[in-house]
């Protein structure tokens, strides 16, 4: 059937995400044309900022000049699927219980999605071939789409989308007090859009029992848990050492979800916490963009295990980990400056448990 194969259920998914961002897109565009009826001569001192159809098309084009990335997981327990979608420079890493044949574990990483930017080779090659071939000299400058915007795939952003002379026409229409602080249109654009909002899908089959009180993750290799977030923490945690942190975290956590019992904050040295996890060619994926100089990535210092909520102890090991006065001065930074020390760091976590008594399908649970 096809809401059980792969092939569909890629195309539905991308299909939605790009008729999503056509709307987002285009919707201004009808907007602006019924607010100017056609004219092509209005002004800005021609319309009025008061009036309904004014108001109604600049909130139409507030979503289509800001932008977004997108990262999406569906689990299909009915058929044991799980699929990933990313449009951007999000990252969704998969954690792997790996048992050898002595009976000893350790944590695999699986980077389940590319990092979507112009310092990915494949995103360069593909924005490159695009695009007529004088341009593929400039249509990616320093890693960045002409220079300005980071992920080479997007929703909105549509000042990469759309035609010049729509910009040009926004910009004689709406002045200072429409709030909406349109940019020129990026100099070199001759053939947009450049960004688009299609995503790379990734299918894997999930390790959910057909008997409960079976314990296969305990003598193979099973898929344990999905870590989903935004580029923040993986500016400053490389994903290997996601998958140990959130590995470890399902480890020692009580049922209820706190930090085992400790006459102190529980702290794990980085050098310790490095040997839970195995290095294949699945650790490091294509990484869009080079680890901070800022992050506490290292193999000095320790790890904190002290939060109740598994996605807030990955936030605060991205921001200092047991160095309690980095996190501090990190979280201390107000905004806007804040963005030259720490991108957003959205995180959510998925894992499954095997339960014996359980009489249906095994839970899912996730903490954002």
């Amino acid at each position: 059937p096809f809401q059980s194969d792969p092939k569909y259920v890629g195309t539905a998914i991308e299909t939605a995400f790009a008729n999503l961002d056509s709307q987002i897109v285009n919707a201004s565009i009808k907007a602006v044309d019924a607010l100017t009826q056609g004219n092509k001569d209005l002004k800005a001192a021609d319309l009025d900022p008061k009036s309904l159809e004014y108001q109604l098309t600049v909130s139409a084009l507030l979503p289509a000049l800001s932008g977004s990335c997108a990262l999406l997981a569906m689990l299909d327990a009915s058929n044991n699927d799980m699929y990933v979608a990313c449009t951007g420079d999000s990252r969704a890493v998969a954690g792997y219980w790996d048992v050898d044949k002595n009976g000893k574990g350790k944590w695999r990483v699986e980077v389940l999605t590319e990092d979507q930017t112009g310092r990915n080779p494949k995103e360069h090659q593909r924005m490159q071939s695009e695009h007529p071939p004088e341009e593929a000299s400039y249509v990616i400058q320093r890693g960045r789409v002409f220079g300005g915007l980071e992920p080479t795939r997007a929703f909105g952003d549509s000042r990469y989308k759309w035609p010049k002379e729509f910009q040009l026409r926004l910009q004689q229409l709406f002045g200072e007090e429409s709030g909406l602080n349109i940019r020129r249109p990026p100099t070199d654009l001759k053939t947009p859009p450049y960004v688009t909002s299609r995503p790379e899908i990734t299918h894997r089959k999930l390790p959910f029992n057909s008997e409960p009180s079976s314990n296969k993750s305990c003598s193979s290799s099973n898929l344990r848990f999905l870590v989903m977030a935004t580029d923040g923490l993986w500016d400053r945690l490389s994903s290997a050492e996601v998958v140990a942190l959130t590995g470890e975290y399902l480890n020692r956590v009580a049922p209820n979800g706190s930090p085992s019992s400790s006459p102190s904050p529980l702290t794990i040295s980085k050098s310790d916490l490095a040997q839970t996890t195995v290095e294949t060619p699945t650790s490091l994926g294509v990484s869009g963009k080079e680890i901070s100089q800022e992050n506490p990535s290292s193999k000095e210092g320790a790890w904190a295990f002290v939060d109740k909520n598994i996605s807030t102890h990955l936030i605060r090991n991205a921001l200092g980990g047991a160095d309690e006065k980095e996190v501090q001065k990190l979280l201390s930074i107000p905004a806007p400056l804040s963005r030259r020390y720490r991108d957003d760091l959205t995180v959510t976590v998925v894992w499954w448990e095997d339960r014996p008594e359980a009489t249906e399908s095994v839970g899912v649970k996730a903490k954002l």
